[in-house]
C-alpha cells in the first residue's frame, strides 16, 4: 500500500512540475541569421523569393533530394506556394508567400508531418558598400505541452544551423551567379 502511495505522490508532483513548467516556459521562439554575400542585391533577393529557387540553396533539399516538390500562382508574388512532401527528416509542408516588399518576403511555413504546426519566415536582403547581406529569419509561438518540450530541445543549434547552411550555399550560389552568369547554375 505504501508503494502506492508512494508512486501515486510520485505521479501527482511529476504533473504539477510538468503544469508548472508549461506556465513558466517561453511560448514565443525567433530566430534569425544573417550573412554578407559577394553579390549584387538583385541577384541574392532573387533567389531568396522565389520558391523554385530555393532547391538551389535550401539545406533540407539535401536530406532528402528526391523529395516531391509542387508550386502554384506567380513565383515572388503574394500568394504563391510551395509544397513539398519527403521522407521523415524533411516531412511534408507548405510556405506561403504572404508580403513582398522591394527587399523582403514574409511567408508563412505551415507543417503537416511529421506533426502539424506553423511558423512565420521571413528573408531579406540590405545593400552593403560591397555586396549584399541577406537575412532569413523565423519565429513561431508554442502552446502548452510543445512549449515545455521546447525547453529540452536546442531550437538555436538545430534550426539555427541549418539556416546559417543555407545561408552559405545561397552565399556560394549568388556568387557563383554574379561571376559566371546564371547558366552555370544548372552545371554544378
Amino acid at each position: 500500500m505504501k508503494t502506492l502511495k508512494f508512486l501515486a505522490v510520485t505521479l501527482i508532483a511529476l504533473v504539477a512540475i510538468f503544469v508548472i513548467l508549461g506556465i513558466w516556459a517561453p511560448k514565443d521562439y525567433q530566430l534569425e541569421r544573417s550573412i554578407n554575400i559577394n553579390a549584387p542585391e538583385d541577384i541574392v533577393y532573387d533567389h531568396m523569393v522565389h520558391f523554385k529557387k530555393w532547391g538551389l540553396w535550401s539545406p533540407w533539399k539535401h536530406f532528402d533530394p528526391k523529395m516531391k516538390e509542387t508550386y502554384q500562382g506567380t513565383d515572388g508574388a503574394i500568394g504563391a506556394t510551395y509544397h513539398w512532401e519527403g521522407n521523415k527528416e524533411v516531412g511534408e509542408g507548405i510556405v506561403k508567400n504572404i508580403a513582398v516588399a522591394e527587399n523582403r518576403m514574409e511567408y508563412k511555413m505551415i507543417f503537416i508531418k511529421p506533426f502539424e504546426s506553423e511558423a512565420d519566415g521571413w528573408v531579406m536582403t540590405e545593400p552593403l558598400l560591397e555586396g549584399t547581406k541577406a537575412t532569413w529569419g523565423f519565429k513561431a509561438h508554442y502552446t502548452f505541452p510543445y512549449n515545455v518540450m521546447m525547453m529540452f530541445m536546442d531550437m538555436d543549434k538545430s534550426i539555427g544551423g541549418s539556416f546559417e547552411e543555407g545561408l552559405h550555399l545561397l552565399k556560394e550560389v549568388s556568387e557563383r551567379e554574379a561571376k559566371f552568369g546564371n547558366d552555370t547554375l544548372l552545371r554544378k
